[in-house]
């Protein structure tokens, strides 16, 4: 079955196994394997955040909101449409092709 672009359906069960996962993995470890678990559910965490690079949240939720953002902070209109697109460029070849 395959899903359109602009399709929740893929990305909110991406989101909830990853979820789940962090859940199950958090434990308490050897001293030895609590480092490597300790970087590993960091790297995990953190890759929680490309979800907002995804396609149906980056052009509904990121887009604009990183838009009002930098536009409030009185960031030339030029350098925001530079870091939107760069930010694009970014989502389409890491995630769409």
């Amino acid at each position: 079955m395959m899903f359109k672009q602009k399709s929740y359906l893929p990305l909110i069960a991406n989101l909830i196994m990853d979820i789940i996962i962090l859940k199950v993995k958090r434990k308490e470890e050897k001293f030895t394997q609590q480092k490597i678990y300790t970087f590993e559910y960091k790297r995990r965490f953190l890759g929680m955040f490309f979800y907002f690079l995804r396609e149906p949240i980056f052009s509904s939720f990121t887009k604009p909101f990183v838009r009002e953002v930098l536009s409030f902070l009185w960031i030339p209109t030029q350098l925001i449409e530079i870091g939107l697109n760069f930010l694009s460029y970014l989502t389409f070849f890491y995630f769409i092709v």
